[in-house]
């Protein structure tokens, strides 16, 4: 946690120095959700992680650890929020312009007069 606030005051402060690298962002999903596996299990909720739906690698470049914590966050709290019988679903496409990932469940989903804080620090 101390390494969050850290990285986040030097993102803020524009002096975070990111050492990138590409990666395959379907395998990185894959590895993001293991450790939210047993607490989706015990509430009767499936994670499922879906690659390309033509196949190929979702390719991106970026840091792979903070891509990483970006997914398990969004996950949990996916979880968080799904009842007995419902899926959380992580899919990949890729095209011209990039690849995009969408994470998707059947929540309550945020109000709409929560959207414009919903990217604040420590907002819940």
């Amino acid at each position: 946690m101390i390494n969050d606030l850290l990285d986040m005051s030097a993102v803020a402060a524009d002096k975070l120095v990111l050492q990138t690298a590409p990666m395959d962002l379907a395998a990185l999903a894959s590895e993001s959700v293991l450790g939210a596996l047993h607490e989706a299990q015990g509430k009767g909720v499936e994670i499922e992680v879906l690659g390309n739906t033509d196949g190929s690698e979702a390719l991106v470049v970026g840091r792979g650890k903070l891509i990483s914590r970006a997914i398990e966050n969004i996950v949990r709290n996916a979880l968080r929020f799904s009842r007995n019988g419902e899926t959380i679903t992580l899919e990949m496409e890729s095209g011209q312009g990039g690849t995009t990932l969408t994470i998707r469940d059947q929540g309550p989903g945020v109000k709409p007069e929560q959207m414009t804080s919903l990217f604040d620090p420590f907002y819940r």
